[in-house]
């Protein structure tokens, strides 16, 4: 009886299937999260490390290294450049500036980001940029760019320049100006010729935000034991008897 005092219980069928489907989903959602900390961590500290190293000379080894720091020897292609959208620093909305950069002794292609550079008040104004020219040294920090499965672009390949783009898409890229371009990108040195402005962040979400969203999805998990206890239970009624 449920008034007598004692505990008892009854199994709710539906609720148990309901509740047996979702839990393993979000306990692995909130351990998923916790290896994701894990990952931004190990990159923090990889990045970190790199930027307390002096640069290196580029050789075709770094081609799809991650967060070395390097310097490169060639000369900026002012024809062929692209301008990331929707980049905001310091509140302000505006453009990432990506270049394709001419190897001197690789041959090699490589992409440089420049940095940051205010929108115009129309989407259709280019900025202006100063660009060096002739044969120069630039040092950086060599990224592999992330690709989002949540961000669709417009495959274009008009020959229209500057190209614009959501993120950096480097096969797309190397269609547009019909040459194979390194894997990596180059996160231009703030005191290198060429770099605008720059505020580089290694990684997009930081491990805290990361353990935040995991210990929700854990107290999540912990609610829905709960109300499979309380729902399958008189004991909500024990604790109400007990006031």
């Amino acid at each position: 009886m449920a008034g007598d005092g004692k505990f008892t219980f009854q199994l709710n069928g539906k609720l148990t299937l309901f509740s047996l489907l979702l839990l393993p989903i979000l306990l692995s959602l909130g351990f998923w999260q916790l290896s994701r900390a894990q990952e931004k961590l190990t990159l923090q500290e990889s990045w970190q490390t790199q930027q307390a190293l002096p640069p290196k000379a580029y050789s075709p080894d770094d081609r799809q290294i991650d967060s070395r720091r390097v310097y490169v020897e060639g000369r900026f292609n002012t024809q062929h450049y692209w301008l990331l959208e929707h980049r905001m620093l310091d509140g302000r909305l505006g453009y990432e500036v990506v270049m394709a950069f001419s190897l001197t002794h690789e041959g090699d292609t490589l992409l440089v980001n420049r940095g940051w550079v205010p929108a115009g008040q129309y989407r259709e104004d280019n900025p202006t940029l100063t660009t060096p020219k002739g044969t120069i040294r630039i040092a950086g920090t060599l990224k592999i760019p992330s690709d989002s499965a949540f961000i669709e672009q417009a495959k274009s390949l008009q020959q229209s320049w500057p190209q614009r783009l959501l993120e950096v898409d480097v096969e797309l890229m190397a269609q547009q100006v019909q040459h194979s371009l390194a894997k990596n990108i180059l996160l231009l040195d703030a005191d290198s010729p060429g770099a605008l402005l720059t505020n580089w962040q290694p990684i997009n979400m930081s491990a805290e935000k990361h353990w935040g969203y995991a210990v929700q999805w854990f107290a999540m998990a912990l609610a829905l034991c709960i109300l499979w206890v309380f729902s399958n239970s008189n004991v909500w009624t024990l604790i109400k008897s007990k006031k």
